[in-house]
C-alpha cells in the first residue's frame, strides 16, 4: 500500500476506534453484564459425620 494511503487513512482508524469506545461506553445497557465472573452457584455440600 502507498505511504499516502497509510497516512491518509490511519488518523482515520484511530478515531473511529474511539467512535466505537464512546459507543460501547454510553450504550443504555451494559456490553458486559455485572455478574459476568460469578459462577452459579452450587448447592451446599451435604455434611456427614459418621458417629
Amino acid at each position: 500500500m502507498p505511504l499516502w494511503l497509510t497516512i491518509l487513512f490511519a488518523p482515520l482508524a484511530f478515531l473511529e476506534c474511539l467512535v466505537v469506545a464512546l459507543f460501547v461506553m454510553l450504550a443504555p445497557t451494559p456490553l458486559i453484564p455485572e455478574n459476568w465472573a460469578s459462577a452459579p452457584t452450587a448447592p451446599p455440600a451435604v455434611d456427614i459425620d459418621p458417629v
